[in-house]
C-alpha cells in the first residue's frame, strides 16, 4: 500500500515556488567517524535510484542517476526518489521516513530517510544561487568548517566574501553554537598573519575592562605594578574577537568607539598613542538591537561593529551536520589507540531527536560522556539519552524514531513484514487504545500491535502519554478503577 506521510500538530510549509530538493547524507550508523558529507541536488523529473554500493558516491551514467550507499544492510535497489516522491524498491530491511515504515511517502522540507543503517535527510532551498551553494559545500567537505545545511552555507557564502577585508562583522548565534568557532574560520579565510586573540567581555571586571582592551603602563593606578600590553595591542596583525560584547562596560563602549574609528591605541596612563592594524569581530547571543533600546549598548558602537551581520543557525535548524559534528567531536575525545567507537541505529535517533538547546556544546558533553559509558566500544541509546535532563531538550516530532526490522533469513523477512504501515496519527489511536486494553501492560501492548517493546516506548513519549492513566482509567464496561474496586 501507499502511505503519505504528514505530521500531527506541526504543519509545515508547502514546497515554494522557485526552491529545489536537496538529499544530504548525515551518517553512516555503524561508522560514526567516516561521514558521508554529501549533499546532493534532486532534479525535476528525473529520478534518483538509491542502493547497496561498495563505497558511498553518487553515479551517473546514460542519464540514470544512482546514489550508492557503502552500506551493507542497505539492498541492492533499495528506494527511489523522483522529485519529492520516494519510493521503496521492495528492499530487504525497509525504508523509513520519521520513523514510519513506508512503500511510499512525498517528502518535505526535514523530512528524514532510513535505508539500512544510513540516513538522509531532504531540505529545500530557493534556487536562485543553489547551484554556488552546493560548490561551496564541497570545497569546505573534510574541513573543520564543513556543513550540509543549505541555511548555514549560504551564510558562509556571505562571510567568504569580506573575509579577506578588515570590515567588522557581528556574529548573532544562541550560547554553545559555535561562535568562536565561526570567527576561527573567518580569521584563517582573511589571511591575516596575526594571531587570532578571544577576550569574553562577560568575565572582564568593570574596573579593569579598559586596561584589559587598551593595556597600562606601570603605577598608573593602585595594583599595575608593571607594564601591560592590551589585547587590541596583542591581536596587532590579526583579528580580535569580543564575545559577549553586549556585556562590555559603558564607560569602555565610547573608547572602542574611538578605536574603530581611527585604529588607535591609548594606554592607561599614557598620553601617546600607537596605531594598530586589527580586525574586530563581535558575537552575542543577545539582540543588540534590544540593548541599544534599552540603554546598555551605544547604538554608533553597534552601527560600527555592525559592518556585516552574521546569523549562526541553531543546531536544531541544522541537523543535516550531526554526522559531520559527531565525527569530529568523537575524534577530539577519543583517546590515542582506543577502537573507533560504534552508535547503535537507536542512538543515533536519540541524537536526531533532540532539539538540543544548547546547541553543538551540550551535543559535545553528550558524546563525551558517552564515550566514557560505552561497553565494548558501543554507545547504545541509554547512555546517549541519559545525558539530556529531563524538560530540556524535547524530542522533536519530525525525527526517526521506530527500530528498523533486524536482518533474517528470506521467509522469515517475507513472514515478518508488517501487514500494513501507520501514520502518526494512526499509531496515536491504535496506542491509545491498546493502553486501556491491556491496563498498561506493555509486553501485551507490543504484541497486540505487532512493534517492539521500544517502539511502544517511543510512541508513548511521542504521543505524551504513560502506563499510569491506563491503569487508572475505568474498566471496559465497569465504569470503575482498579482502586475503586479496592476500595469497596
Amino acid at each position: 500500500m501507499s502511505t503519505t506521510i504528514t505530521l500531527p500538530d506541526e504543519p509545515r510549509p508547502a514546497r515554494k515556488a522557485g526552491s529545489i530538493a536537496c538529499l544530504a547524507v548525515v551518517a553512516h550508523y555503524d561508522r560514526p567517524l567516516d561521514p558521508p558529507g554529501m549533499v546532493l541536488r534532486l532534479r525535476d523529473g528525473v529520478a534518483m535510484e538509491i542502493g547497496r554500493g561498495s563505497l558511498t558516491a553518487l553515479v551517473e551514467r546514460d542519464h540514470a542517476v544512482r546514489l550508492d550507499l557503502g552500506d551493507r544492510h542497505a539492498s541492492g535497489r533499495h528506494a527511489r526518489i523522483v522529485g519529492d516522491q520516494l519510493e521503496d524498491l521492495g528492499s530487504r530491511n525497509g525504508t523509513l521516513v520519521n520513523g514510519i515504515r513506508v512503500e511510499s511517502a512525498q517528502l518535505r522540507d526535514g523530512d528524514f530517510v532510513e535505508l539500512g543503517r544510513t540516513l538522509l535527510q531532504l531540505r529545500r532551498t530557493p534556487e536562485d544561487g543553489a547551484d554556488s551553494m552546493l560548490a561551496l559545500a564541497e570545497v569546505l567537505r573534510g574541513t573543520r568548517q564543513a556543513t550540509l545545511s543549505p541555511i548555514f552555507l549560504r551564510e558562509l557564502e556571505r562571510v567568504r566574501h569580506v573575509a579577506g577585508s578588515t570590515l567588522p562583522l557581528v556574529i548573532h548565534g544562541e550560547t554553545g553554537a559555535g561562535k568562536e568557532e565561526l570567527a576561527r574560520a573567518i580569521h584563517t579565510w582573511s589571511g591575516r598573519a596575526g594571531e587570532l586573540v578571544a577576550v569574553n567581555c562577560a568575565a572582564i571586571p568593570t574596573h579593569l575592562a579598559e586596561s584589559e582592551l587598551f593595556g597600562h603602563r606601570r603605577g598608573a593606578f593602585t595594583g599595575a605594578d608593571r607594564d601591560r600590553v592590551g589585547l587590541l595591542t596583542a591581536a596587532h596583525g590579526g583579528t580580535l574577537l569580543l564575545d559577549e560584547v553586549d556585556a562590555l562596560p559603558a564607560e569602555v563602549q565610547p573608547k572602542l568607539l574611538r578605536f574603530l574609528q581611527d585604529k588607535l591605541v591609548r594606554r592607561v596612563g599614557e598620553t601617546t598613542e600607537r596605531e594598530v592594524d586589527v580586525r574586530v569581530l563581535a558575537a552575542s547571543n543577545a539582540d543588540l538591537d534590544a540593548a541599544v533600546d534599552s540603554g546598555r549598548f551605544r547604538a554608533d558602537l553597534l552601527a560600527r561593529l555592525r559592518g556585516l551581520l552574521v546569523r549562526l543557525p541553531p543546531l536544531r535548524d541544522r541537523k543535516e551536520d550531526l554526522g559531520l559534528l559527531v565525527a569530529g567531536l568523537l575524534r577530539r575525545h577519543l583517546p590515542a589507540g582506543a577502537t573507533a567507537p560504534r552508535l547503535t541505529p537507536e542512538a543515533w535517533r536519540v541524537l536526531v531527536r533532540r532539539s538540543w538547546p544548547s546547541n553543538v556544546r551540550e551535543l559535545e558533553r553528550c558524546l563525551e560522556a558517552g564515550l566514557l559509558l560505552a561497553r565494548d566500544g558501543v554507545i547504545d541509546e541509554a547512555q546517549v539519552a541519559a545525558q539530556t535532563p529531563a524538560g530540556r531538550g524535547a524530542d522533536d516530532a519530525t525525527a526517526p524514531v521506530a527500530r528498523p526490522p533486524e536482518p533474517a533469513t528470506r521467509a522469515a523477512r517475507t513472514a515478518s513484514r508488517p501487514a500494513r504501515t501507520r501514520t502518526a496519527s494512526e499509531a496515536e489511536r491504535e496506542l491509545r487504545a491498546a493502553l486501556a486494553e491491556h491496563r498498561g501492560n506493555l509486553s501485551a501492548i507490543s504484541r497486540a500491535m505487532g512493534v517492539s517493546r521500544m517502539q511502544v516506548y517511543r510512541w508513548m513519549s511521542q504521543f505524551g502519554l504513560s502506563t499510569e492513566e491506563s491503569r487508572d482509567a475505568p474498566e471496559a464496561g465497569t465504569g470503575e478503577s482498579p482502586g475503586a474496586k479496592l476500595k469497596s
